[in-house]
């Protein structure tokens, strides 16, 4: 079958910082990989990291929505849409 990878490895989150700088999601994504690498893997842990990090992740967006509702309030629709299209000229390199 060859290499399913694709040309692209997970990395742990913590390879990429320092364990004391990871987000608890990233903890909670730490905790889950390190139940999927047991030796013996315990089917209701992994359910249980699984919701974890499905709880984490929704709120981080419920965090990310307050955020942008606490933005509107202090910005207009005109520099609502100038930080977007900044941003989106960042994302897409052709701003620094």
């Amino acid at each position: 079958m060859g290499d399913t990878n694709l040309g692209w490895q997970w990395q742990r989150p913590s390879l990429r910082k320092s364990p004391d700088t990871l987000t608890a999601s990233e903890k909670t994504c730490e905790q889950l990989l390190d139940a999927c690498e047991e030796d013996t893997l315990n089917p209701e842990r992994i359910r249980q990291q699984v919701e974890a990090v499905r709880q984490a992740r929704r709120q981080r967006q419920a965090d990310l929505q307050q955020a942008h509702q606490a933005l509107r309030e202090i910005v207009t629709p005109a520099q609502e849409a100038k930080l977007i299209l900044e941003a989106k000229l960042i994302l897409m390199g052709y701003l620094e």
